[in-house]
């Protein structure tokens, strides 16, 4: 289940359900979500908060593609987080377009 938060027609915040690779930890749908507000992407784990990443800090999001499946790659500059986060979302097109619109930039 992906959630929206709107205010004054801007999207405030987006959070997407699925699994993720972080680090040496990983954990599969649908443990995992992925909130992403303009200042933050916050990766939480049941219900504690695992990481998150300032949107200063975000390198590139670029489409990752392994072993069939597809996701999103989060490459930050972050030195309390571990290098990169591999997120997926059955809904991986409403979290792009989401990102998009709180103003991350998406390679293809």
């Amino acid at each position: 289940m992906n959630t929206i938060t709107e205010s004054s027609n801007e999207m405030q915040s987006y959070t997407a359900v699925g699994g993720a690779n972080w680090g040496f930890w990983g954990a599969s749908s649908p443990f995992v979500s992925l909130t992403a507000t303009q200042e933050h992407l916050t990766l939480s784990f049941l219900a504690w908060d695992v990481l998150s990443i300032q949107s200063k800090n975000v390198k590139e999001i670029c489409i990752y593609k392994r072993f069939g499946s597809e996701g999103i790659k989060i490459i930050h500059c972050q030195k309390d987080c571990p290098e990169f986060v591999v997120f997926g979302s059955r809904d991986l097109k409403s979290l792009i377009e989401a990102l998009r619109d709180l103003g991350y930039s998406i390679k293809d």
